[in-house]
């Protein structure tokens, strides 16, 4: 369980700082991590960043379809 996290606040993060530079340069869109616990996951998610912030907003995570909410 503690890997599954750590593998989702890797994640997490570097998808903050794709948004960063995204954000900087008004860029129509981006290519995001899956947010998943799964260590093997590799996907991504196209979002714009006015997308990313709405769902850091709203304290969510990025997640491929089909793949599981973390566990809270």
């Amino acid at each position: 369980m503690e890997a599954e996290s750590q593998k989702q606040g890797v994640s997490r993060t570097a998808n903050d700082r794709t948004y960063n530079p995204l954000w900087a340069v008004a860029a129509e869109g981006g290519a995001f991590l899956c947010e998943c616990s799964r260590s093997s996951c590799t996907e991504r998610i196209a979002l714009t960043p006015s997308e990313y912030v709405r769902l850091r907003e709203w304290h969510d995570f990025v997640f491929a379809d089909g793949h599981e909410r973390p566990l809270l």
